[in-house]
């Protein structure tokens, strides 16, 4: 990948669905959604997932 570059990754969540509500809201707890989501990645590359 070159140096600098950017990638912008979006995520949806249908509020009307009860699981992905729940996710949603325990995401939003979460100050900087971005480095959550990072190291949630990174928790399951050190686990080999």
């Amino acid at each position: 990948m070159e140096k600098g570059k950017k990638v912008v990754k979006s995520v949806a969540f249908q509020l009307e669905d009860p699981m992905e509500a729940k996710l949603y809201e325990h995401a939003m707890k979460n100050k900087y959604f971005s480095t959550y989501v990072k190291r949630l990645i990174q928790r399951d590359m050190e686990n080999d997932i």
